[in-house]
């Protein structure tokens, strides 16, 4: 962040990087306090991340940076279908997100920002690796996600 800014520290650097967003039109609630997005002071809405991937993303071609996302089956595992998804995923304890683009059968393409999370379970897992109940939350969330882009494709 900082060599891409040329700021002289981490906060100018964020400042900086939310300018940058408010002029490309890139509205919504967002604090950038660092650059890796682990700052518990960091803020970012769905609505800003999902303009992001709408405007300044499709137009610099930020696709080329996100990975496939397979759907997968009630079980887990990976199952046919004729959702292409491309996104970026974010977990950390008792936060699953995911944001990227869809497109369905007709070539209809959507661009989606999914942030959940539990944050009284987070606050009390702060520090801690895989915390009690962090695998099944995430893994509902992850279902929760897919469902989510299921039905919204399905409504294009």
């Amino acid at each position: 962040g900082l060599a891409a800014s040329r700021a002289g520290d981490v906060a100018a650097s964020a400042a900086a990087m939310a300018d940058w967003l408010r002029g490309q039109g890139v509205g919504g609630d967002f604090a950038f306090h660092d650059h890796s997005g682990l700052s518990p002071a960091n803020r970012a809405d769905a609505r800003m991340l999902t303009g992001l991937m709408a405007g300044p993303g499709r137009a610099r071609s930020l696709r080329r940076l996100l990975k496939p996302i397979p759907l997968k089956d009630a079980g887990g595992k990976r199952k046919d279908s004729d959702i292409a998804i491309e996104a970026k995923t974010g977990t950390l304890n008792f936060v699953s997100n995911l944001a990227g683009y869809a497109q369905g059968p007709g070539g209809r393409e959507l661009a989606f920002a999914i942030l959940t999370g539990d944050e009284p379970r987070r606050a009390a897992s702060q520090g801690q690796e895989l915390p009690e109940g962090v695998i099944g939350w995430t893994k509902r969330s992850k279902r929760l996600q897919q469902a989510l882009v299921e039905g919204w494709v399905a409504s294009l």
